[in-house]
């Protein structure tokens, strides 16, 4: 019995979800000598080094997710990406019904270590409400992030609010996903921040 609880453990996963409010902060670019554009299938050949990443943003765009990449002449600094009620897969980390749902959920946002403090995940934040909010001024946005994540601190600033806890367990492997599923407790309460006193 308690061999299968490891196994089971092994595969769960927990995330704090957050909701949008609707009030998206003004946010000036963190430096003006880079650019900010929508991911295409020219800028993941010109930009992303690592084969495995080109493959996993080629399959984001396939199944019509939106990102937004900050990229400077030598290479990337930061991206995030969008899954939209018109996305034909949902992200891994989510269970499988939450594709079904009318919503947007923000997910996969990186920002390079030499990059990260600089304002970056706040400001890409911001271009992909902006965007989803004038396609849709009634739009239902969410986001999710591990507890330890200090990227919590900017969500708050940008007008997410806490909206429970998200439990998933994923059934396959990596490249052979089978089904995820899980469910969300929309009245679980948020841990402090990260090196909150």
């Amino acid at each position: 019995m308690n061999m299968m609880w490891d196994v089971i453990e092994k595969i769960r996963n927990e995330s704090l979800v957050y909701y949008h409010n609707g009030s998206v902060p003004e946010v000036e670019p963190p430096r003006e000598d880079v650019t900010v554009e929508w991911i295409t299938e020219e800028i993941v050949n010109e930009y992303i080094e690592q084969d495995k990443l080109k493959k996993k943003f080629r399959y984001f765009l396939d199944v019509n997710h939106s990102g937004v990449m900050a990229y400077d002449n030598e290479s990337w600094l930061a991206y995030g990406w969008i899954s939209k009620p018109e996305s034909t897969d949902t992200p891994y980390q989510l269970p499988d019904w939450i594709g079904n749902l009318d919503l947007y959920w923000m997910f996969f946002a990186r920002t390079k270590e030499k990059y990260r403090e600089s304002g970056w995940h706040k400001y890409l934040l911001a271009e992909r409400l902006n965007a989803i909010y004038n396609s849709n001024s009634h739009a239902a946005i969410f986001t999710d992030t591990s507890i330890d994540n200090v990227s919590r601190l900017s969500m708050l600033s940008s007008g997410f609010e806490p909206k429970g806890k998200m439990s998933v367990y994923r059934f396959g492997y990596p490249l052979r996903h089978v089904k995820t599923v899980g469910c969300w407790d929309w009245g679980t309460s948020h841990p402090p921040l990260p090196n909150a006193d």
